[in-house]
Parts: C-alpha cells; structure tokens; sequence
C-alpha cells in the first residue's frame, strides 16, 4: 500500500510538472472571451493584449511575456 501511495505521489508531481511547463500564462493573465469580435478572440484584462485562437479555447500563453520578432 505505501508503494501505491508514493507512486501516485510521483504521477501527480509530474503531470503538475508538466502542467506548468507547457504554458506561460502567469496568475496575472486573465483571459476573457470576447464575443462581439466573433468566436475565439480573447482579450486580456491585466496586460491588455488580444488574441486570437483558432479552437476556440482561451490562449495559453501571456501575450506580455511572448517572445517578439524584431523588425
């Protein structure tokens, strides 16, 4: 039974682990639909960036920490 326990342990550490790793968004993004622009435009209400997503699911990255192309 311990052996059980210290596996799930690990499993939930790592699918936590590998959670924060595919993502940017910082607790300050906050991402809201905006609907009279059409289906999957976002805006953010902390940094005031816009984005749109093409499955219509909210961004997951922080448009003020995205790297930017120069030029």
């Amino acid at each position: 039974m311990p052996i059980l326990l210290l596996v799930l342990l690990i499993a939930v550490l790592a699918y936590l682990y590998w959670r924060r790793r595919t993502t940017t968004l910082t607790r300050h993004c906050r991402w809201r639909a905006n609907r009279t622009r059409g289906d999957g435009h976002y805006d953010c209400v902390a940094c005031g960036g816009r984005m749109q997503t093409s499955d219509g699911q909210p961004p997951r990255q922080c448009v003020a920490q995205a790297p930017r192309n120069p030029g």
